[in-house]
């Protein structure tokens, strides 16, 4: 280690100094003599010629070195201080002489400095370290507090299920949860559905793309007849085309707007002629700016975000006067790193936590318990339950679901129209409940100047 690597651990332990002083409050300013000596010391070593030129050679700090007297937050924490999730306590020490030889650190931000710094002095990192750094690599470590903050429990990923699962009553929640992803796969798929997916990719593998669309051409005339446009079958058939036509046509370069469209227009088909709205393009969720705004009101300290709240790539709506928002689907373009997959996996789990508790808020029953969402990242993705289970919310996967980009694909698509039309039944339901509720809570709100009513209604926040 040179004179350059000597001159920046002066400038470091300065600038490590300023950092703790501005987190933990105005230290002595009193320099003693044992500073100032402590400093000219090593200026003196850097204007060592021999014993520089053998640090540069053999590029290892040697037990009387300078340099090997540096310990910061990094060095000095243990294992477990160095866990994103728990409150961050460090000491550093030889950074500092009498009557300041420790200091406490409890900011990740010093935490990480001091790895930066540690690493410039050419001292390894511990393991602790090196996972800190892989959690921020792979993803906002804060993710599970800010779940747990929400009251949920994503048992979707294994590192937080794993975390929180202790703390959890288990027979309870989990027999909830699964006599619901049984009650939820009773609506998917009838069996015409599946025989026809069968056929198309019968002939899909015998013949091309191009005899598969005319297949598909005449097998819906007959459902035209019988059902109507409005039949599962029909559907099916509609969205097996518009997949035909597109097949091979696909890029990982492409963008998150394209990612966007493809899955819109398969949604068009799942809830075209119903009183379903999909509505994409970042569009404002109104549930998440209503929550905002109680927050700031209640507890303050908010930002600018208030006002707009979250902003959706695609909102699933009920209404006619007024409309109520049943489900957030957020959509990323393909190969998103998995920090962003995190992310959107967090966020969407909190937005549909407030869209569940919206619901819940505007009926004096226990109505609403559930709701059903989904993530995308290019044609792949999945959907889950958002339960209310005591007043925790738990995220459960239903299944995961994939688009065919080309004919080997195609196989896999009848798991994924069995969970999407299983979606539409449970969207279709809970927009009838929603309409039913409001409609009493109308009737309600009509007369609250003259009866009292507050055991009928609760805050809608």
């Amino acid at each position: 280690m040179g004179k350059y690597s000597a001159k920046a651990e002066l400038i470091l332990s300065d600038d490590l100094d300023q950092q703790l002083e501005g987190s933990h409050g105005k230290r002595k300013q009193k320099t003693t003599l044992n500073d100032e000596a402590n400093k000219e010391s090593k200026r003196q070593h850097i204007s060592d010629d021999t014993n520089i030129e053998e640090e540069e050679r053999t590029g290892v700090c040697s037990q009387g070195s300078s340099h090997a007297t540096i310990m910061t937050a990094a060095t000095a924490a243990p294992t477990e201080a160095v866990t994103a999730t728990t409150p961050v306590t460090a000491v550093v020490e030889g950074l500092t002489t009498e009557p300041r030889t420790t200091a406490t650190v409890t900011t990740t931000g010093n935490i990480i400095f001091g790895m930066g710094y540690k690493k410039l002095a050419g001292i390894p990192w511990e393991e602790s370290e090196q996972r800190l750094l892989d959690e921020l690599k792979n993803g906002n470590p804060f993710l599970d507090i800010k779940l747990s903050l929400s009251g949920i429990v994503n048992t979707m990923n294994p590192t937080h299920y794993q975390r929180i699962k202790q703390y959890l009553s288990k027979c309870k929640y989990e027999a909830r949860l699964d006599e619901l992803v049984d009650r939820f796969r009773q609506h998917g798929l009838d069996t015409k559905s599946n025989a026809l997916l069968d056929e198309i990719n019968l002939k899909l593998t015998n013949s091309n793309i191009e005899d598969t669309i005319s297949l598909v051409d005449d097998l819906k005339k007959p459902y035209l007849q019988s059902c109507g446009r409005s039949g599962q079958g029909y559907r099916v058939l509609r969205i097996v085309e518009q997949l035909l036509e597109t097949m091979e046509s696909h890029s990982f370069a492409e963008s998150e707007a394209t990612t966007t469209r493809r899955i819109m227009i398969i949604m068009e088909e799942i809830f075209r002629w119903t009183r379903i709205k999909l509505v994409d393009g970042e569009h404002v969720s109104e549930c998440t700016q209503s929550m905002r705004q109680y927050n700031e009101i209640m507890y303050g300290n908010s930002d600018d975000r208030i006002q707009t709240g979250r902003k959706i790539d695609l909102l699933v709506k009920c209404g006619e006067n007024k409309d109520v928002e049943l489900s957030s689907i957020e959509i990323k373009k393909p190969l998103a790193p998995p920090s962003l997959a995190l992310e959107q996996q967090c966020k969407n789990l909190t937005t549909n936590g407030t869209i569940l508790n919206y619901l819940q808020a505007i009926s004096s029953s226990n109505l609403f318990d559930h709701v059903v969402a989904m993530d995308w990242i290019g044609m792949a993705g999945y959907m889950y339950l958002l339960v209310d289970i005591d007043g925790i919310y738990y995220g459960k996967k239903l299944g995961t679901l994939t688009l065919p980009k080309s004919p080997n694909d195609f196989i896999g698509l009848k798991t994924t129209l069995d969970l999407l039309f299983g979606y539409q039944y449970t969207m279709l339901d809970l927009a009838m409940e929603a309409r039913s509720a409001i409609g009493k809570r109308q009737e309600l709100d009509q007369m609250c100047e003259i009866i009292d009513i507050q055991d009928q209604r609760r805050s809608i926040y």
